[in-house]
């Protein structure tokens, strides 16, 4: 569970680059090198990040809803940025999970990635995997 459809690092390093943009304001250069990887790279995952977190916190949040409803300590508190409130829900997801889990056994952690690959599936750090960008322009001129 910790690899991404079509990409070649490991979820954890995107979803800490995610992290270090997110939480800490690191732009794509600084964060490519405390990764080790090519800026374009992360520069692409920040993107698709960014591109897809209305369609991300709509999703976890149905997702936290359904699965914790009545459980008002696992909702996250509001971000000060969509980015920030994006992944508090993804944060607020895998802590539902290891909620569910340990029920049933010891104390279990979830990171977030893995909530996030198991609620959206290996799509969830690509573009391709998420709806298009709803159009809010009338497609043609209003009649006369």
């Amino acid at each position: 569970m910790s690899l991404a459809a079509r990409r070649a690092d490991g979820a954890a390093v995107m979803a800490e680059a995610i992290e270090l943009n997110t939480v800490l304001g690191h732009g794509h250069r600084k964060i490519a090198a405390v990764l080790g990887r090519p800026g374009s790279t992360v520069r692409d995952w920040l993107r698709g990040y960014r591109a897809n977190i209305a369609a991300i916190l709509t999703k976890f949040t149905a997702l936290v809803h359904r699965g914790a409803a009545d459980a008002p300590g696992l909702w996250p508190a509001p971000a000060s940025t969509p980015g920030a409130n994006a992944l508090s829900m993804l944060m607020g997801y895998a802590t539902t999970l290891a909620q569910y889990s340990s029920r049933r056994s010891s104390l279990v952690s979830v990171p977030w990635h893995y909530g996030a690959l198991m609620g959206h599936g290996p799509w969830f750090f690509s573009a391709t995997g998420w709806p298009a960008a709803v159009q809010h322009q009338p497609a043609l001129p209003p009649g006369r």
